[in-house]
């Protein structure tokens, strides 16, 4: 029997896939740093030095690797550490592609995807201030009681 009304169950439903939705999606991340570490973009690797495609690609594992924990371990430690480093990773592969865009070719999937990626930064760091918030507000409750 189900226990909460009605109106709430299409969200309770929903909430039992999020930890998974988000394994799948830090995995990826996981999974994209991995391959660019072999077979790195040529975008980036036009765009920054040697070692800057090194941290790039370690910023995609790391970042999701680290996020992942935290999905494991119920905790928004993991995304704090980690959304920022995946961030920064697709802001200057978004660049990257802009760069390459502007200077190399006239491919309007450059254009597009460098604009999506950058988008998506954007929209880890928005993330990245909600789990902030979160951690902080259970900070306050585990320290003051309220």
């Amino acid at each position: 029997m189900v226990t909460e009304p009605p109106s709430a169950l299409p969200f309770v439903v929903l909430a039992g896939w999020r930890h998974h939705l988000l394994t799948v999606y830090f995995l990826l991340f996981v999974a994209a740093g991995s391959v660019a570490l072999v077979t790195p973009s040529e975008a980036v690797q036009y765009a920054v030095p040697p070692w800057g495609v090194f941290v790039w690609a370690t910023f995609y594992g790391t970042g999701g690797l680290v996020c992942l924990a935290g999905v494991v371990a119920h905790s928004k430690a993991g995304e704090i550490v980690g959304l920022p480093l995946i961030a920064a990773a697709s802001a200057l592969y978004g660049a990257s592609l802009l760069i390459q865009f502007g200077q190399v070719s006239r491919d309007g999937g450059y254009l597009t995807v460098g604009l999506l990626l950058i988008g998506q930064a954007l929209n880890l760091m928005h993330r990245w201030f909600y789990a902030m918030r979160v951690f902080r507000d259970v900070q306050g409750v585990a320290e003051h009681g309220r």
